[in-house]
């Protein structure tokens, strides 16, 4: 194919032009279903990670009660379909707009958000332990099991190569830096909350049948949390810098502020967990000492009180960055 030819195919692939391409026709009267499955991006996987997060939180919650878990069991199902419905679409996509899968992994904002995929899949996963192992038989618990590992390669394979993509193909000036940055490390923050889960509903079950190595899962998520908790704490110092010498994201950005949260947010609820599970998890004698699980309570707790911490700061700093903006809708409006 001649470059030129390479060329417009894609910039017809890039959900910008495709978007153009959809205003085009339908100025002229002529917009197909395939124009607008065109639009289709990967940041659409995002609105699965909300709808499953929201399962979780009301699954978290400590007051319990059957139309609570009706309530989280609705949203857990509705995310399975809307998580159908955005992989059918983006396959729709990539299938009629050749190049579409590849300049997505070189669009400098689009290409931030594939890992919300693989978040999303954890985040079904994590609802399947809660509502469906402790309900069904030790199956569905051998399942997750085999589920939990693959997502520990996916997850590091997944974060590793987009990263990879995006320092070989394309240049981030820091001025424009944005939270969003640390959207590919998002998969490996999910590993602790999966592996506490896992664990925490093959102790509800009680199955004997399911040979569960907790230690083996314990111990790998929490170094594959770190990882992502480490590398979400550096880009956070260049966000910061970012701030000192370039002031506030412009306006339509700073709710993207926010996303600085939910990095050690998750490391905490995951370390808490597994820690408060740390008896169920450690074999007698560990590191040859009998003193291991309490020792990893209290610095559970410790830990999360301090991730805790720098997440509530950065809430702060997220609603105050909201605040000027705000008032000047307000003023609009009056």
């Amino acid at each position: 194919m001649p470059p030129a030819e390479r060329q417009a195919e894609s910039n017809e692939s890039s959900p910008n032009n495709a978007k153009a391409t959809l205003e085009k026709h339908f100025s002229l009267g002529k917009v197909g279903i395939r124009d607008r499955i065109a639009c289709h991006t990967w940041t659409w996987f995002t609105m699965t990670m909300a709808t499953g997060g929201m399962a979780n939180v009301i699954h978290s919650l400590p007051y319990q009660a059957a139309w609570l878990n009706g309530i989280a069991v609705a949203f857990f199902l509705l995310n399975v379909i809307l998580f159908i419905m955005n992989c059918a679409l983006a396959s729709i996509r990539f299938k009629s707009r050749p190049g579409a899968l590849t300049h997505s992994f070189t669009d400098q904002t689009e290409s931030l958000f594939i890992p919300s995929a693989v978040v999303s899949f954890a985040i079904i996963s994590i609802n399947i332990c809660q509502f469906g192992v402790p309900h069904v038989g030790p199956w569905l618990l051998r399942i997750m099991q085999i589920l939990f590992w693959f997502y520990i390669a996916l997850s590091v394979l997944a974060s590793a190569t987009i990263y990879l993509i995006l320092w070989s193909t394309l240049i981030f000036p820091i001025h424009t830096m944005t939270p969003t940055w640390v959207f590919p490390a998002y998969p490996l923050l999910l590993t602790a909350p999966f592996a506490s889960n896992l664990i925490q509903a093959a102790v509800q079950t009680n199955q004997q049948v399911v040979t569960l190595n907790r230690t083996a899962i314990a111990l790998c998520a929490v170094a594959t949390q770190g990882a992502g908790c480490l590398i979400a704490f550096m880009i956070s110092a260049a966000f910061i810098y970012r701030l000192m010498t370039q002031k506030l994201p412009r306006d339509f950005q700073r709710p993207g502020v926010f996303i600085s949260i939910g990095p050690f947010a998750f490391t905490v609820g995951g370390l808490v967990q597994l820690g408060n599970s740390a008896d169920k998890i450690l074999p007698s004698n560990f590191l040859g000492t009998d003193l291991a699980v309490p020792i990893i309570k209290v610095m559970s707790v410790l830990i999360g009180l301090w991730l805790w911490g720098l997440s509530m700061w950065f809430f702060i700093v997220s609603v105050g960055s909201l605040w000027n903006h705000d008032r000047a809708w307000q003023g609009f409006a009056e």
